[in-house]
């Protein structure tokens, strides 16, 4: 039955190491020209885990990477701003992938950002809720 065994060993590595990802997204709705920040938190998935996940985050729009993959602070956050949305809806995603010889699994969230209005005209468009 070694090889229960041996399942069982792994399946705690693997629940030690699971991650969560949650995506925080500054205003859901906005007009077009406005920037919006996007944070990450990254954390164990299992209740008690220990320490804080290293590794980075890399956003995208759209299933288009949106700038270089950003290093997770102290706390497990990770943040950048995003400008120029065209208007419509648009799919935010966080990615965490954690440092090479690590402990962490990688995790993702996603949600979702409407930006209203008029390329020509910025003043026009949806209010943030």
């Amino acid at each position: 039955h070694a090889g229960f065994a041996k399942a069982y060993l792994l399946s705690q590595r693997i629940e030690a190491g699971a991650t969560k990802t949650a995506l925080n997204v500054d205003g859901d709705q906005l007009r077009y020209g406005l920037s919006v920040a996007l944070v990450a938190t990254v954390s164990h998935r299992a209740a008690g885990g220990r320490g804080t996940p290293s590794g980075s985050v890399r956003f995208s729009i759209d299933g288009k990477e949106s700038g270089k993959p950003v290093r997770l602070d102290k706390r497990g956050w990770a943040a950048t701003t995003v400008t120029r949305l065209a208007p419509g809806k648009h799919r935010v995603e966080a990615r965490f992938e954690p440092i090479a010889r690590g402990n962490y699994l990688p995790s993702f969230a996603d949600s979702y950002i409407v930006v209203g209005g008029d390329k020509s005209e910025p003043d026009k468009g949806l209010e943030r809720k």
